[in-house]
């Protein structure tokens, strides 16, 4: 069983820049986890600001180009994170209350085996906020690591204690990204 773990900016704080690539994962399965600590300092002033975003290498066009993304929404601090769930390139959802600004939040974003079904869930602050059972997982090859996509504004945020986490499911009905 192959299993991926990194971390980056342990115990520091990264501004996350446009464009910029932190890593690349060879192969990205369907179970992991991305997990990061974030203080935002003030709102996203026009567009949505992105913190971290895997990708296949574009915005939101195929499976596998949010997998998963987080980013500010504009004008405030709440988070708007979108992962391939169900099928759906763009399964978004939107935080219902704004982070407050200056202190350390934990973000977990995980895709588990849960009582023999493969949930995604979101995680702020030890509370899951969202739990939803994925039906069709994706195995993404070629993944892109950003901190600080390409396609949108840097937010006015840090982000430290990154760690990404995959490893293989095992299942019959496994769909593939740039294989």
């Amino acid at each position: 069983m192959h299993e991926y773990r990194r971390r980056w900016f342990t115990n520091y704080a990264y501004q996350p820049v446009v464009g910029n690539i932190i890593d690349r994962i060879d192969k990205f399965n369907g179970i992991w986890t991305v997990q990061f600590d974030l203080k935002i300092s003030g709102p996203a002033l026009s567009s949505h600001a992105s913190v971290i975003h895997l990708t296949t290498g574009t915005d939101a066009q195929r499976p596998g180009d949010r997998n998963p993304s987080v980013f500010v929404q504009p004008g405030g601090s709440q988070l708007h994170i979108s992962a391939y769930v169900n099928g759906n390139n763009n399964y978004h959802f939107t935080t219902p209350n704004h982070l407050s600004l200056d202190i350390w939040h934990t973000i977990i974003l995980q895709q588990q085996i849960e009582n023999g079904l493969l949930m995604y869930a979101i995680i702020i602050d030890d509370t899951v906020i969202l739990s939803v059972e994925n039906v069709t997982p994706l195995t993404v090859y070629n993944t892109i690591v950003y901190g600080g996509d390409p396609w949108w504004i840097a937010p006015n945020a840090v982000i430290k204690n990154l760690e990404i986490v995959t490893r293989p499911l095992i299942c019959k009905n496994l769909l593939t990204s740039n294989a």
